[in-house]
């Protein structure tokens, strides 16, 4: 329930090895799951070229599902983007020939992949948000594990820009939009403490303001989702005793 209470498993076990990224679709049906990992057979260490894919799967349970055309692309970050066509599913990962940093695109209804942006200055990409114009925001990270800095880039028309650099966030980096696009949340560290934040990055000016109230306590950064219709974001973390915690954050 979003203002607390029991969670309920609603998928656990292969496919799914290693789920990084989850998204919803516009009518609350469907779940979209980036999964970097899924594919790993631990008896065949050669067999890495599949690896990963997004599975789609009712948000009410299930057995998650193979979206064509994402296998070995090891997704990251997920997010979907209502358009006029209908949904629009976007997702970071890799492509399959070369390995070089890709946004990618497809339709939730299913069809092909297409390539939004690949390439240089995206070196791993990891989360992603849409805004309602089609302005698409990635977390591109450094560093192998666990804290690492980020630079946020925007993707439009084509052209790649640098909106801000230098957050410090979790793995996976996750990354929203206030309903009214102004606003960017970055799920992240303190760069001194080292503790949980989330970075509040205001779209026009580039000017950058943390909050760490109820998360002084967790040493690790997850993902940061929107609710559909209001300034609602769920934030996932590490609290001390390695136990995972969901957060409610609100503007106020």
């Amino acid at each position: 329930p979003s203002m607390g209470g029991t969670a309920t498993s609603l998928f656990v076990g292969a496919p799914l090895v290693d789920p990084h990224g989850l998204a919803i679709s516009s009518d609350d049906k469907t779940l979209f799951i980036a999964d970097g990992a899924a594919g790993y057979d631990p008896t065949n260490a050669m067999g890495t070229n599949d690896l990963g894919g997004v599975y789609s799967m009712s948000t009410s349970g299930g057995t998650p599902t193979l979206v064509a055309g994402t296998a070995g692309h090891r997704p990251r970050g997920v997010d979907v983007a209502k358009e006029d066509s209908g949904d629009v599913v976007y997702f970071t990962g890799q492509t399959t020939s070369d390995g070089k940093a890709t946004v990618f695109k497809m339709s939730a209804s299913g069809g092909n992949v297409s390539t939004v942006f690949s390439g240089a200055p995206l070196t791993d990409v990891s989360g992603i948000a849409v805004s309602h114009s089609g302005v698409i925001y990635v977390a591109n990270v450094s560093g192998a594990s666990g804290s690492t800095s980020a630079t946020i880039f925007q993707i439009q028309n084509g052209t790649v820009s640098e909106v801000v650099s230098g957050i410090l966030v979790g793995n996976p980096a996750g990354i929203s939009l206030s309903q009214d696009d102004r606003t960017l949340l970055v799920s992240g560290q303190d760069r001194v403490l080292g503790t949980s934040v989330v970075h509040r990055v205001n779209l026009e000016t580039k000017a950058i303001t943390q909050y760490n109230q109820g998360l002084e306590n967790s040493p690790d950064s997850g993902g940061l989702h929107r609710a559909r219709n209001a300034d609602v974001f769920g934030w996932a973390g590490v609290t001390v005793g390695d136990r995972g915690t969901v957060f409610r954050v609100e503007f106020k």
